[in-house]
């Protein structure tokens, strides 16, 4: 990575520019070289350092030329003002090897610090470490908020009266106040006209600032800050600045969620959501009214994969637009993998079965499938939701064959035995009469544990459940009275009862999941589920 020749003589120390001409080219210098009269061979990525007295007498006319001359002899500068021709005059007695040294001193500088970024980038040094190390060449603290003006990382934190890095170092966001400043500053105009770090000082404080726009590709993921505080801001400060916005850049697409985003203020707020890096409810409402994002009375998550082969075949980003344009009131993320949806519909417009029904039918024809969350009505609360939505979309792959989006309500009980299952052996939790039942079932080849199953789903009505299993009320009045004969349990009783609709939800999750119903963690033992109990 080189450097240009203004940025070299805004640098030097050792003595002092007198004259500058530059062309509309500034190439990136790698070295530095000596010339003399004799020298006819130049190279537009070097600079060529020695004295005005040994300038060639013709210069070539088909490059760019980068000269800085010790004037020991008066130079014709109406020749010298040449489109291709990069030209310092130093106007001090100084030896030419003072002079190369001063300046290979600098673009050695340069270079090693480049090197330092690169290797932070390789050996995965985190973000924070690389502004400290901006800020170690540049000379002043860096900072990094993201699209939604949260800050991400900093260098390091300062004691300033800067109002802008005041409020981010305190609050953790610009506020709305702020924002309004900046925009009749018209900053961010600045920002997204022009990917090119720029110089700004604010009509309202006394202290400069370098901006600098985080991209990938296209989009703007973060936004870069650096504050004049320990020096102040040469005008070549920007292209170390441009430098560093790239390593920074390269950085922050090694985390997916910047890679896929969007570049929308809404996408920042919904990940810091989800991730539960945000829970103060004023921070959260003062963040969406800086967004301008109305939410809606009722809200719901939706998490959505794909089945593999479609995630080989799909662009989760076009497919994320797709999804957002077809659901009403949806606003969608990449977050973890998967495309995540916030949906805000007001009282009248719920999400209703109808409207599942077609998600359900798009999502089949393009083999995703999306775990919905119940309604809740504070968008703090998402985090709680979002893990709902998480848990429906787990278990409804898991359990179904012929479904395509999945209501947590629809599976809040097997989410309760996989609570269970990470801590107890779940047979050992299910009623001992409904295991004795099954035992009988099995050796006499019998279906009582499932007739009991839709008796207690008929809330214990004999013609409603001998209709439902298509045999006589009579046929099962005699089951009934068999079944109490085996398990000797009081039906009259709610608990009981509440326990044995629980012991059958165990039973499916165990069949579905392995087909086996292991008895005291003990194979010998091991009894198949009678096949009907899980119908």
């Amino acid at each position: 990575m080189g450097i240009s020749i203004n940025f070299i003589a805004d640098r030097i120390k050792g003595f002092t520019i007198g004259v500058r001409s530059f062309s509309d080219k500034q190439p990136d210098i790698i070295g530095i070289k000596l010339f003399d009269e004799k020298w006819c061979t130049f190279q537009s990525e070097y600079l060529y350092v020695g004295k005005s007295s040994e300038l060639p007498s013709t210069l070539p006319e088909n490059q760019i030329i980068n000269i800085l001359c010790i004037e020991d002899t008066a130079l014709d500068f109406d020749s010298c003002q040449k489109p291709n021709l990069n030209l310092l005059v130093v106007k001090e007695k100084m030896s030419v090897i003072s002079v190369f040294n001063e300046v290979q001193e600098i673009v050695l500088e340069y270079g090693k610090w480049t090197e330092k970024l690169s290797n932070a980038l390789m050996q995965d040094k985190g973000l924070k470490y690389i502004l400290s190390l901006g800020e170690e060449f540049i000379g002043n603290p860096v900072c990094i908020v993201d699209c939604s003006l949260k800050l991400l990382s900093i260098s390091r934190r300062v004691d300033t009266d800067d109002i802008f890095w005041k409020e981010i170092l305190e609050k953790g966001y610009f506020s709305q106040e702020l924002v309004h400043i900046m925009k009749i500053e018209k900053v961010f105009q600045k920002l997204h006209k022009s990917y090119t770090p720029f110089l700004i000082k604010s009509k309202i404080k006394d202290k400069a600032n370098i901006m600098a726009t985080i991209v990938s590709g296209t989009t703007v993921m973060a936004y870069m800050s650096l504050l004049e505080y320990n020096r102040p801001f040469l005008k070549s400060d920007v292209e170390p600045t441009a430098f560093l916005a790239k390593i920074v850049s390269r950085e922050m697409q090694k985390d997916t969620f910047y890679h896929h985003a969007k570049g929308l203020m809404y996408e920042y707020l919904i990940a810091d959501l989800l991730d539960g890096k945000l829970k103060d409810r004023d921070v959260i409402h003062e963040r969406l009214k800086l967004l301008k994002w109305p939410l809606k009375q009722n809200l719901y998550v939706m998490s959505v994969t794909f089945d593999l082969e479609e995630r080989y075949n799909s662009s989760l980003e076009y497919t994320r637009d797709l999804i957002e344009q077809n659901i009403f009131g949806s606003k969608a993320i990449i977050f973890n993998g998967n495309i995540v949806l916030v949906i805000s519909r007001d009282y009248s417009n719920i999400l209703d079965k109808n409207e599942l029904k077609e998600i359900d039918h798009y999502f089949g024809q393009n083999r995703m499938y999306g775990g919905l969350s119940r309604c809740f009505h504070d968008i703090s609360e998402i985090q709680i939701y979002f893990n709902q939505s998480l848990e429906a979309l787990e278990i409804g792959i898991r359990l179904e064959n012929n479904r395509f989006i999945f209501e947590y309500e629809d599976y809040v009980l097997y989410h309760i035995v996989n609570l269970c299952n990470n801590h107890e052996n779940l047979i050992s939790l299910c009623h001992p009469s409904l295991i004795k039942l099954i035992e009988y079932d099995r050796k006499n080849n019998t279906l009582l544990a499932h007739s009991l199953k839709v008796f207690l789903q008929n809330e214990r009505n004999l013609v409603a459940s001998a209709q439902a299993l298509h045999i006589h009320r009579n046929t099962m009045v005699y089951r009934i009275d068999k079944i109490q004969e085996i398990i000797q349990v009081d039906l009259n009783d709610s608990n009981i009862r509440l326990h044995f609709n629980i012991s059958y939800k165990f039973l499916e999750y165990i069949d579905r999941n392995s087909k086996k119903l292991i008895a005291k963690n003990n194979p010998e033992n091991s009894r198949t589920i009678p096949q009907g109990i899980t119908d």
